[in-house]
């Protein structure tokens, strides 16, 4: 248990090292519990029929993808994350995160393929210079990340990541350097590396809003003479209100002779990103909401789909699915939490272009002062038509994911809350990427978060 011994030497040591650095070491620690089961046992799926053949082409698993997979939201799973950060002079910050996971009860309380242990850390740091009687404040930080976004998060978004990214900023002007190492073990991408750099302009000293330029390369393991070019440019840009955020991103693919494209129009090379985010509260009602617009041209998204099984071990028959839910990579319990939508989704629809909006958000009443109702809802339309040249006829498919999750939640104390919940959304661990079932029918569940 090297990552626990770690952990706990960083706890005793920041804490001992306080009694003589008091004003240069400060210390935080918390603990968030979750725990979760669906009674979904026997459900049908349903998905979009282009993307039901392909996974059903690809697949190494006896499956058909017409109904749900075992998974450990049926089995009552849970887990906990001990979150440390140790801050030095306000200049340099390591931030450790110890999660562990039961990831089915009916899997046997120490089962060695379902009880999992693993660390997530990284470190920051920041500093001025002083530069022509101006200062010039870097900033840096390394190691894993989750829910990572880079730019307006027209491609990097709601994905976890591990790399290196370092800041420059004058004034108004930033530049930032940026390098991800290896999406395709994992995420659904087929990207080795990506490296990107970034100019920025923000209005003010705050992050009341800015716009920028980048440049982006990603190293694909597909032999390079399919695609020309792994360059993308993109421009940028953000606005911030009291209650509101715009954003707006847009990327070129350039190059010529993609050979599996019947077109290789402008449209085809570019990808557009259009949002907007809005939050309200009062004493007993909070909302959030998100309105994306997406489009992707074929080229755009043209190789960057790895069809690799992740999460779980192969399997000859039904048999050999149950208690598998680990393969070589794992799909995170807290990652069933994150939103539909990551690029994956799109580059598995290869060869076509691609339109999508997502309605996402929640709204919570509190009905008394323990009891709340709340509702998480998380809709995704997809328009794509195939740009492939045996099949450039076809007309475009459309699909809507309508997931959601309505609660009745009872508060403990004000840390601790057990939910009864109704949702149609459930773990797909079938695919290259970490992403969600859609249940035909709805079905009932309990949870039970705590937060210290």
């Amino acid at each position: 248990m090297p990552a626990c011994s770690v952990f706990f030497l960083l706890i005793t040591y920041s804490i001992c090292s306080q009694d003589s650095l008091q004003q240069k070491i400060k210390f935080n620690l918390s603990a968030n519990i979750w725990m979760q089961s669906i009674f979904e046992t026997n459900s049908a799926v349903h998905m979009p029929s282009y993307i039901k053949e392909l996974r059903s082409n690809a697949t190494l698993l006896p499956i058909n993808f017409d109904s749900l997979t075992d998974n450990p939201l049926r089995h009552g799973a849970s887990y906990i994350v001990i979150q440390s950060s140790i801050n030095f002079k306000n200049k340099v910050r390591l931030n450790v995160d110890l999660y562990a996971e039961q990831r089915g009860a009916s899997y046997g309380i120490f089962s060695k393929k379902n009880l999992v242990i693993y660390p997530v850390f990284n470190i920051e740091g920041e500093d001025s210079i002083k530069l022509s009687n101006d200062f010039v404040l870097i900033r840096g930080r390394a190691g894993m990340f989750l829910n990572e976004k880079l730019d307006e998060g027209l491609t990097i978004y709601n994905i976890d990541a591990q790399g290196m990214q370092v800041t420059i900023q004058k004034n108004k002007w930033l530049i930032e350097g940026t390098l991800y190492g290896d999406f395709s073990r994992g995420i659904g991408l087929n990207i080795d590396d990506m490296y990107a750099v970034a100019l920025k302009r923000r209005p003010g000293t705050n992050d009341s809003g800015g716009a920028g330029i980048s440049i982006n390369y990603n190293k694909q393991y597909i032999p390079s003479n399919l695609t020309k070019s792994n360059w993308l440019f993109n421009v940028f840009g953000h606005k911030n209100f009291d209650h509101f955020k715009i954003y707006v991103q847009a990327g070129f693919r350039p190059g010529h002779e993609f050979i599996f494209q019947s077109s290789e129009s402008f449209t085809d090379k570019i990808a557009v990103l259009l949002g907007f985010e809005y939050r309200y509260s009062k004493k007993n009602f909070t909302m959030n909401t998100a309105m994306e617009a997406r489009y992707y041209g074929s080229i755009f998204n043209e190789g960057y789909y790895d069809f690799s099984l992740r999460y779980r071990d192969t399997a000859s028959n039904i048999y050999e699915m149950y208690d598998n839910t680990v393969g070589p990579y794992l799909y995170p319990l807290r990652k069933f939490s994150t939103n539909f939508s990551q690029w994956a989704v799109f580059t598995e629809y290869y060869f076509n272009r691609i339109f999508s909006f997502n309605l996402r958000g929640s709204v919570n009443q509190d009905i008394s002062k323990k009891i709340s109702a709340g509702l998480k809802y998380d809709l995704m339309f997809i328009r794509a038509k195939d740009n492939f040249s045996s099949t450039a006829d076809q007309p475009p498919t459309s699909f809507l994911y309508p997931f959601f999750t309505a609660s009745i939640s009872y508060r403990i104390i004000r840390e601790v809350e057990t939910s009864l919940l109704l949702t149609n959304q459930s773990m797909n661990l079938d695919v290259s990427y970490p992403t969600h079932y859609l249940l035909s029918r709805p079905r009932f569940g309990i949870r039970l978060s705590a937060s210290f």
